[in-house]
């Protein structure tokens, strides 16, 4: 009894000095949607912190200069970011936003440090149709579809100033410009950099005649967690010595510089016109490396997922077939909620629930094994009651104790008989880990992101991506079945 006292505070110590740990106040942490650029995109040919780069994150590195803190990028979606530095995840949200007066009522505001002016947020659609939709009154009618970004201060312009227009919600500015490109959508309101940035890939886009009206309101501003105005004030500071400086319209333009070049580098022979099937094969030469470390994050992820989900899920296994009523209901309620709630609202929410610091990727570990463990004690019960009964009474009639009954004659069989469905269960997590990617966190998905960032090609890496999930867990699926069969002849 002793000896487990003695376990059970050294694990409670290791636990508390984890979570202490990440907090540490020598560090900035900044979230970003890094879908955005020039403000902030990512440059696959850097790899760690050095990978998000934009205006933006220049100006983020100059804010932990001169507070002499370390920073530190989060990288996630953009209503995640917005959610992370509301329950105080982060220290600052620093992703192109501008202002509205949702915003500044719920979040610490800091002053602009960076206006270009009061045509700064427009529409863009097919050179095609400029003519069609070169002034807002075309715009403003129902047949008309207008791609926003959930969220965005785009989205808020075109509610107010095109109301009767169908608004088409768009999780990234990326998804928004291959729904333009394809017809799904007319329109996309935009801020003015970021359709320049994106016209000089794409010159089949261009921006409407009419743009929005934001009159005292433009101008990107650093989000705080409200009533931190301590640091908003220290931020204020900063971008006074920005704006004299004019540093950001330095960073501004070797952002534009740098993305063009990178979506220059992405399609390097591939051209517009080749059979699909030779832009798959150079998109998948071009970007082997990153298609490869995304793989492992992916394999990593699921296996650390499963192996650690089947210790918790025996451990609901046994209390839910224990004798002790309280257990049997912890045990179940656990079961039915976690089985009952989107694997992808359950990630959120653990992510938003960690300690500032937490590793992303450590974050997506512990979310998978929450989830998986709830599947995998289902499957150890019916492991346990394929095991004869008769079992359980020979080994208590040789005066083992329960406990040691189970442990070392019922256990063994039952995991025996559940091998194949545990091996299903990690094949499973290997495409549940594709939700990851919300958060950036490095895995096939996330690649995919990426590449079409700078592309503005979805469906080719889409593809590349489906293939290559396909081989792995067909492979799987196929060595299972061998196993089981081999099982079976023994």
């Amino acid at each position: 009894m002793k000896k487990q006292g003695k376990y059970l505070l050294m694990l409670s110590l290791f636990v508390c000095l984890f979570f202490l740990s990440c907090k540490q106040t020598d560090k900035l942490y900044v979230a970003v949607s890094p879908d955005y650029a020039p403000y902030e995109f990512v440059n696959l040919n850097e790899s760690g912190q050095d990978q998000y780069v934009g205006a933006d994150i220049d100006f983020a590195h100059y804010l932990a200069q001169q507070m002499e803190k370390e920073l530190v990028i989060e990288a996630m979606g953009f209503t995640e970011a917005l959610a992370s530095v509301q329950n105080g995840r982060v220290d600052l949200a620093i992703s192109g936003f501008t202002y509205s007066s949702d915003r500044a009522k719920n979040y610490e505001m800091s002053q602009s440090y960076y206006d270009d002016g009061d045509g700064d947020q427009v529409v863009i659609v097919l050179k095609e149709n400029q003519d069609k939709y070169s002034t807002f009154e075309a715009l403003n009618k129902k047949e008309v579809r207008i791609g926003v970004q959930d969220g965005s201060v785009q989205a808020d312009y075109a509610n107010e100033q095109l109301p009767d227009a169908t608004k088409e919600k768009i999780a990234t500015i990326n998804d928004g410009i291959l729904w333009l490109k394809e017809k799904k959508i007319d329109a996309m309101a935009i801020a003015s950099n970021a359709a320049e940035v994106v016209m000089t890939t794409n010159p089949e886009i261009v921006i409407c005649d009419e743009k929005f009206d934001v009159t005292g309101k433009t101008g990107l501003f650093a989000l705080a967690k409200k009533g931190d105005k301590e640091l908003i004030a220290e931020v204020n500071a900063i971008i006074d010595e920005v704006k004299e400086q004019g540093l950001y319209e330095t960073w501004l333009t070797q952002a534009q510089e740098l993305y063009v070049q990178l979506g220059e580098a992405a399609v390097e022979g591939i051209v517009d016109d080749a059979p699909f099937i030779v832009r798959i094969w150079k998109m998948f030469v071009n970007h082997f490396g990153d298609f490869m470390k995304g793989l492992g994050i992916t394999l990593a992820l699921s296996l650390l997922g499963v192996l650690f989900a089947a210790v918790f899920g025996t451990l609901l296994c046994l209390m839910n077939i224990s004798k002790v009523r309280l257990l049997r209901w912890i045990s179940t309620a656990y079961i039915e909620i976690i089985r009952g709630i989107p694997l992808l609202l359950q990630l959120t929410v653990i992510f938003l629930l960690m300690p500032k610091g937490m590793s992303k990727f450590i974050t997506c570990v512990i979310a998978l094994v929450i989830n998986s463990s709830a599947y995998q004690a289902e499957i150890f019960r019916s492991g346990i009651q394929s095991v004869d009964q008769g079992q359980m009474e020979a080994a208590r009639s040789l005066g083992l104790s329960y406990p040691k009954a189970m442990f070392k004659v019922i256990l063994p069989q039952a995991i025996k008989n559940t091998l194949p469905s545990l091996a299903n269960e990690f094949v499973s997590l290997i495409k549940e880990t594709s939700l990851s990617s919300t958060f950036y966190v490095g895995d096939l998905m996330t690649v995919k992101s990426i590449i079409t960032s700078t592309t503005y090609d979805s469906l080719t890496p889409y593809v590349i991506i489906a293939i290559i999930y396909f081989i792995i867990t067909f492979s799987l699926s196929k060595l299972i079945r061998w196993w089981e069969k081999k099982g079976a002849t023994a």
